[in-house]
């Protein structure tokens, strides 16, 4: 391609420009790595690099004296740099692009338009030290689907404004880079469903194959599905996934040869462990069909063979969305000092680092806790994924390279006498005691009115809310862990007599008590649903999803039956855990939405009845048992269970009291939020939620104590700084060592393992649910979803199936598809990306297995 020559200087280069020594200064380590192969004669994405030069020239009219980039990293992580941060980024979305460089953009746009291609992709490409630029992880997202040259200035303009923000210098920081500059790296977009790449760990390991990413419609935050497999002569590929057999498939002898060739020669220049993405062109001859698109020098994902194996520890549902910065910074705090306080409550010391947190969600060393429990039996690798809903035992298993749930095999059953049973009645009284009189602070906040507070006020108000939910969350574990306890005495009993035991069977014992929130929250809305369906214009109302209390309903009779559901449910969302997402007494029309689909069914399932079969089908299954103890282990038998059950109606009101605490801080933020709004003049009035969650928890506290919460310019570079880093991926349930970006898939793309929490078989329709409820329902739907949040419990009523992405056997909704007898298995990956909306699938909740048996056509609502 011609070199683009503005009128007064050169500011574009080609990347065969760029391939030329001492010209990572001036292009960025990513441009100069792919122009070293374009000048080796490899077919490489045709592109130009923007110089870094004007990228300085910018800051240096745009910032004050020695307020530059390399004065920005040196202050990194502290208030003060994330308020200089602000200012730079401020500062240079206000300075224009010199005219050198815009007349170079507007001549580049025409070249690739006159050479065919109508959408292009901008790219940051740091410069300096190549090892340490190889390390940056969150610096500025590219751009994509650039189509005009307006907007690729705009593009060009708000990239180099990302790259101060204090995401970016604090990536630049952790990284140890001290100085650096930015170039620009301009190409053309090829189709994404003909890309993928190819990796290598180290010099003696085999060259992996792998798949390109997939953004499937519905998802605003795009997960990525990584799946390798040994880049080989067809061996192993007949069992790789889809995604990777249709990749292979396009991939002819000559491709896979040049495919070979490319990782060569790139690891003769670049090193070892690096890793090359392509695309593959339709429109040339064999030989050039593969072009190389970018080049990295490490493998962005973990090994699977050594480091400790981290599990989520999940004690909510999650949103498709990333969390924000304040659900971050909350959740991060509370969850940890939480589960330690209650697993020391059950004589279970953990090391301090043993709990950590990555983007907003808490993770456990799965080998500390199992050495920490191994006096308390009921406490165990496979018992902590089923309790906490990180992970299934197989993917713990696959991830780990070593079957952890054979560990507990040589746990005793639990002894059972006089001091057991004192101990356990005198924490029920002690939590009864504490549920209420947190019951009546939390409603005391609830009742605050906060715009009558001061700024120093409101903070310690603010203090007090995070007091009480740490203090809700620790009274929520500990019930959890009294109930896992008594679980797993039951298995443990049963397993006396039984070689075999279904996993999920102490649970489905236990559970049936009916007193669960979800359970009422399932029936609730059931029985409102039937008297709406004699309604029509009331569900007409509801069904065009513009409801967001019964006030926007006329004075009729079922305003008084919506009414009450939005009274009784108003603190809960579907996604509870995400503080940004408004409660449905703010906004009830993901609620509304599925009163209307409940009571748009033509014959909608009796909750009740589905209930007390459920419960009879397990008391039938208890008595086919008991034939094989003796008298007095019936007695103890019966009497875990009872106890079991007793502890199961406590979840009501303890999970009340952790949505509640949710709710209240909420309120709080939201309404610092309106005094920021005083302050800020340039704050946007039409945010897609209130920009104080953008701030971490200490950080609106500190901002309050001063009198003065003026963090404005601070909330627009934050919210600049998560828009443009959506495209992350998702972190999975369970990894080794560090945090992994892709996941390993070399299982049959056709059967999926998790962990069962409800048992039962049954054969439905795979119906997608991303981030909103479901507008409509059906008998045969098997629902798909990321986490089995609380809020979506009314849908489980009536639904055959339920597949989760996250969930533990103690989580609400579990409860719930085991009081309703409907299978259920969570804890398989990505899931949502493998099925389709359409696809026919076989869920069998005893053994965790999800099976297609016809696929689908994959159309969405």
């Amino acid at each position: 391609m011609a070199d683009s020559e503005p009128v007064t200087r050169r500011v574009l280069f080609t990347l065969r420009d760029a391939g030329r020594k001492r010209m990572a200064r001036r292009c960025g380590v990513k441009a100069h790595s792919l122009g070293r192969l374009a000048r080796s004669g490899l077919s490489v994405v045709e592109g130009s690099v923007l110089d870094s030069r004007a990228f300085d020239e910018m800051c240096e009219g745009a910032l004050p004296p020695k307020h530059g980039l390399r004065a920005l990293i040196k202050l990194a992580g502290t208030s003060r740099g994330e308020q200089r941060c602000a200012r730079a980024y401020e500062d240079l979305l206000a300075t224009p692009l010199h005219e050198d460089v815009r007349k170079a953009l507007e001549g580049l746009v025409q070249q690739f338009g006159d050479n065919g291609h109508p959408s292009i992709m901008v790219r940051a490409s740091l410069c300096g030290s190549p090892a340490a630029v190889w390390r940056v992880d969150g610096g500025p997202q590219s751009v994509r689907g650039v189509q005009s040259a307006p907007a690729l200035c705009q593009a060009v303009h708000e990239l180099w404004a990302r790259s101060v923000t204090a995401a970016s210098v604090g990536a630049y920081s952790m990284a140890n880079l001290s100085d650096t500059s930015v170039g620009v790296l301009i190409h053309p977009m090829h189709d994404l469903a003909a890309r993928g790449f190819i990796a290598r760990r180290d010099r003696f390991s085999p060259w992996q194959l792998g798949t390109a990413s997939r953004h499937p419609p519905g998802i605003p935050w795009p997960e990525r599905l990584g799946l390798m497999v040994p880049l080989a002569e067809g061996k192993r590929v007949k069992q790789a996934p889809a995604a990777l057999r249709e990749l292979r498939e396009q991939l002819d002898e000559v491709s896979i040869e040049r495919l070979l060739e490319i990782g060569e020669r790139a690891a003769a220049d670049l090193g070892d462990r690096l890793m090359v993405t392509f695309a593959l062109r339709d429109d040339v001859d064999e030989a050039a069909r593969v072009v190389i698109l970018a080049v990295q020098d490490q493998v962005p994902w973990s090994s699977a063979s050594d480091g400790r194996v981290w599990v989520e520890v999940a004690v909510g549902g999650g949103s498709a969305r990333p969390p924000t910065p304040l659900s971050h910074s909350v959740l991060s705090e509370v969850v940890p000092a939480s589960l330690g306080a209650a697993m020391a409550e059950n004589g279970c010391r953990i090391a301090r680092d043993a709990l950590t947190s990555f983007d907003g969600r808490c993770f456990a060393d799965l080998d500390e806790i199992v050495r920490a429990a191994a006096g308390a039996s009921m406490w165990g690798p496979e018992s902590t994924c089923a309790a906490f809903g990180g992970a299934s035992g197989e993917l713990v298993a696959s991830v780990s390279g070593r079957v952890a749930a054979g560990k507990t095999r040589n746990m005793l059953v639990p002894f059972v006498g006089m001091r057991w049973a004192y101990e356990q009645l005198g924490l029920d009284r002690q939590l009864e005691v504490e549920q209420r009189g947190l019951a009546t602070e939390l409603r005391e906040l609830i009742e605050v009115k906060y715009a009558l507070l001061p700024s120093d006020a409101l903070s310690t108000t603010l203090r007090r809310a995070r007091l009480l939910l740490r203090r809700a969350v620790t009274m929520w574990l500990r019930v959890l862990g009294v109930q896992q306890s008594l679980v797993r005495a039951v298995t443990l009993w049963l397993g006396r007599r039984i070689a075999e035991i279904d996993p999920s069977l102490g649970h489905a014992l236990i559970s049936g008590a009916g007193a669960g929130l979800a359970y009422e929250m399932a029936r609730t809305v059931a029985d409102s649903a039937k008297l709406l369906a004699r309604d029509p214009s009331i569900l007409a109302q509801l069904a065009a999803g513009e409801v967001r209390s019964a006030r926007d309903l006329p004075d009729v009779r079922g305003r008084g039956i919506v009414g009450q559901c939005f009274a009784e449910f108003g603190d809960l969302s579907c996604s509870a855990f995400e503080l940004a997402r408004p409660r449905w007494r703010e906004d009830g029309r993901e609620l509304s939405a599925m009163l209307a689909a409940i009571a748009a069914i033509d014959e909608p399932l009796d909750v009740v009845a589905r209930h007390q079969a459920a419960r009879a089908m397990a008391e039938r299954r208890l008595a086919d048992l008991e034939p094989g103890f003796g008298g007095l282990e019936r007695r103890v038998l019966r009497t875990l269970i009872d106890r079991g059950r007793h502890w199961t109606r406590h979840r009501a009101a303890v999970d009340r009291n952790v949505y509640r605490a949710l709710y209240a801080m909420r309120r709080i933020v939201v309404d610092v939020d309106r005094r920021i709004a005083r302050f800020d003049e340039g704050s946007a009035p039409h945010a897609l939620y209130p920009r104080a969650f953008l701030c971490p928890l200490d950080r609106l506290v500190q901002a309050l104590d001063s009198g003065h919460p003026d963090l404005g310019r601070v909330l627009r570079m934050r919210e600049a700084d998560r828009s443009s880093r959506r495209q992350r991926p998702i972190l999975p349930p369970a990894f080794c060592g560090a945090p992994v970006r892709w996941g390993t898939g070399d299982g049959d793309h056709d059967v999926f393992e998790g962990m069962g929490l409800s048992s039962g078989v049954v054969e439905g329709t795979v119906r997608l649910v991303h981030d909103v409820p479901p507008t409509t329902l059906s008998a045969d739907d098997v629902l798909v979803i990321r986490s089995a949040d609380v809020g979506l419990s009314p849908c489980f009523s009536q639904v055959a199936a339920v597949v989760a992405e996250r969930g533990g056997m103690l989580w609400p909704s579990a409860e719930l598809a085991r009081e309703l007898a409907l299978p259920m298995v969570a804890g398989i990956p990505q899931v949502r990306l493998r099925l389709q909306n359409g696809d026919r699938v076989r869920v069998d909740g005893s053994r965790g297995k999800v099976s297609r048996l016809l696929a689908g056509s994959g159309t969405e609502d």
